[in-house]
Parts: C-alpha cells; structure tokens; sequence
C-alpha cells in the first residue's frame, strides 16, 4: 500500500479532541489518523513514527491542550477482539476494559475485577501498568504483541518490559496482549465487578468529567490524603475544581480548559510541597 494514499484514507477532518476526552478538553491537532486495520497501521508507521506522534486510546488519563502541534494516532477503527484458548486471553489493545470483564466471565476468565470500572483500554492499562486494590496488570501479563518504529510486527514477553508504579518501558505501538487468567466462576467474577464499581462511585466523582487520579501516590502516603489534609477539597481555578468527593480528582464543573486544569495542578503541588515538604508526580499525561 502506498503510504500517502492510506494517510488520506485514514486522516479524520473536523475533530476535536474534547470528542476524545474523559475531561471534556482539547482543541483540533495539526492531523488525526484513525487506521482501520493492521496493515494499514503497519505502512503509516515509520512516517508517524519519523515525526513522532501520540496514540490515543480510551484517553482515561490524558489531558489534551487547545491545540496539539502534532500527529495523533487513534484506535477506535482497528478491529476489536477478545479470545481465550489453552489458558490463555488474547486481548486487542484498543478493548475497552469493562467490556473484556464481562466477555471473560463467560468462559470464567477471573483476575482483572480490580480494573473493573477504569474506562481506559486494555492497550494504555498495559503501557501505564495500571492498577487499583494492591494490584497491577503487570501480574497477569504474558506477552504483549506490538508494532515498532519500522513497522514490524512483533512478540514481547513479559520479562523484556520493565514495569514499575504506573510506568512501562514500552515505546511500541501495542496491538494485542496476551494474559494468564484465573479460573474462577462467572457470578465470582460479575459479584466481585459489581463490588469495584460500587467502591468507586461511592468514593470517587465519577458523576463529573475527570482524568481519574491526577497525582501518583508518594512512598508510604496518600497523595488524595496529602491534598485533603492541606485544605484543597473544593479549590476553584476557572471550572476547574479539586474534587469534594476524593482530593486526588480533578473535576471539569462546566467550562474548565486546559489552562485551568494546569493552573490548579501547579497550585496543588506548590501547596502540598509547601506544607508537607513532598513533591507530587503526575499520574495523568499531560500532553503539550
């Protein structure tokens, strides 16, 4: 294929980034590219990859600017699967989590009820090592099937990855991932979901746009506890607010921007350093 006849078929004009974000913000970008299947992916690559580009997936926790200077790379055309055969689920990275959950309770697939209410893809769980209740992704892994730099199409095994709290050392674009389920029985698996998701409406603003968990939490602490302690539930920048429900939330009340958004992470972190001498490191991705 001819990579300025894919590029074409693929570019999505008249899109806005907000369409793509869990905190309703973000601007047009210089070009959008929204492939429809592998091969197509595999041609664009090397030309993405020449001028550097930003995949999107679910966007749970990507905070867009007005305008992106830059190529994005969207997965909502790729096609979907889930499968699960000798012990082993194969997982299509632009899957939507909630969506995996039930279609492996079917074939009493269990272990991933931790994720169960995170509205991201499995492919940025994986990259971010995501995680909730004591557990990560990282756990259940196997191998992760990615394209690279070039195009190719390849296999990583688990122990190639370095993983840490909410990082990874990939770089490639993920394509599908490979996991060792627990067995465990279908309304197990759907009770325990259910369970998760009552935990987090009841504890998290999940009834406002949000990015989920602005800050990772520092050794030993809570950075939601750090934030509530030093007096921020409630604080206003624009409709930008620290939320009253869990510290560690920032809401969009409305009209909030990026600018917002960022005015009160800078507050935020000024605060906690100033009055608990710790310096608060982003979860989310802040994209410039």
């Amino acid at each position: 294929m001819d990579v300025k006849q894919v590029l074409d078929r693929v570019t999505l004009d008249d899109v806005q980034l907000r369409d793509y974000s869990h905190i309703c913000i973000g601007g047009s970008a210089r070009r959008i590219l929204a492939p429809q299947s592998i091969d197509e992916l595999r041609v664009i690559m090397p030309w993405l990859s020449e001028r550097g580009y930003l995949a999107v997936g679910g966007a749970s926790n990507l905070l867009f600017p007005d305008y992106y200077d830059g190529y994005v790379l969207l997965d909502e055309r790729l096609p979907r699967n889930v499968a699960f055969e000798n012990g082993v689920v194969n997982v299509t990275a632009n899957t939507n989590v909630n969506v995996m959950l039930m279609k492996l309770s079917l074939v009493h697939a269990g272990g991933f009820e931790f994720l169960a209410g995170i509205p991201a893809h499995i492919g940025g769980v994986v990259k971010m090592n995501a995680g909730a209740y004591g557990r990560s992704i990282q756990s259940l892994i196997h191998s992760i099937e990615v394209i690279d730099a070039d195009g190719k199409r390849g296999i990583l095994a688990v122990d190639e990855v370095r993983f840490g709290y909410r990082t990874s050392s990939l770089t490639e674009y993920i394509v599908s991932v490979n996991m060792l389920p627990e067995e465990k029985d279908h309304n197990m698996i759907l009770d325990d979901v259910r369970r998760n998701i009552a935990s987090r409406r009841a504890s998290q603003p999940l009834q406002l746009p949000n990015l989920g968990c602005i800050f990772k939490n520092p050794p030993y602490e809570s950075a939601g506890k750090l934030i509530d302690e030093c007096g921020l539930k409630g604080h206003r920048i624009g409709d930008a607010m620290v939320s009253d429900v869990h510290a560690n939330f920032i809401v969009n009340m409305g009209k909030a921007n990026y600018a917002d958004v960022m005015k009160l992470i800078d507050h935020i972190r000024e605060v906690v350093s100033s009055e608990r001498g710790i310096e608060l490191e982003l979860e989310i991705e802040v994209v410039r």
